[in-house]
C-alpha cells in the first residue's frame, strides 16, 4: 500500500485513532511497516510538553478496526528483531498486560505497564504515553 492510498483510506474512514505517540524517526518506521503489510497508516502532528520539557512527537494514525492487526504485526516485528540480536529465547512469550498491583481496588485505574500512569484509557490507549492496551 502506498502512502497516498493509505491517506485516501484514512480520510474516508470514520474510525481513525492514534495508535502511538512516538519520535518522527520511529513513527516513519512504524508507518512503513504497516503500509508494507497493506494496513493504512499515516503520521499526524502531536507536540507535547511534559515536566521534562517539550519535544516534537508524531501520532501514528490507524483505523480503530485495524488496532488488533497493527499490535500483532508490530509485536511480531519487535520479537523478530530482538531474536535476531540474540537477546530473546525463541520460546519467550510476553504477556500483553502486566498483572495489576495487589493493592489495586475495583475503582482504581491499573497503571500503564509502559509508563506507570494510572489514568483512564483514551481510545483504548494510555492517556500519557499512547501505549495501546485495549
Amino acid at each position: 500500500m502506498t502512502e497516498r492510498e493509505a491517506l485516501a483510506e484514512l480520510k474516508q474512514a470514520d474510525d481513525v485513532v492514534t495508535y502511538a505517540r512516538v519520535s518522527m524517526r520511529y513513527g516513519k518506521e512504524v508507518v512503513a511497516t504497516l503500509l508494507s503489510a497493506g494496513l493504512p497508516a499515516a503520521l499526524g502532528g502531536d507536540e507535547r510538553c511534559t515536566a521534562g520539557g517539550c519535544s516534537p512527537r508524531v501520532a501514528v494514525l490507524v483505523r480503530r478496526r485495524d488496532l488488533a492487526r497493527v499490535a500483532s504485526l508490530l509485536r511480531g516485528a519487535w520479537l523478530a528483531l530482538a531474536q535476531a540480536e540474540g537477546d530473546l529465547d525463541p520460546d519467550l512469550r510476553v504477556p500483553v498486560r502486566a498483572a495489576p498491583p495487589a493493592d489495586l481496588t475495583e475503582d482504581d485505574e491499573p497503571p500503564c505497564p509502559a509508563c506507570g500512569t494510572a489514568a483512564p484509557l483514551v481510545a483504548g490507549a494510555c492517556s500519557d504515553c499512547g501505549l495501546v492496551l485495549a
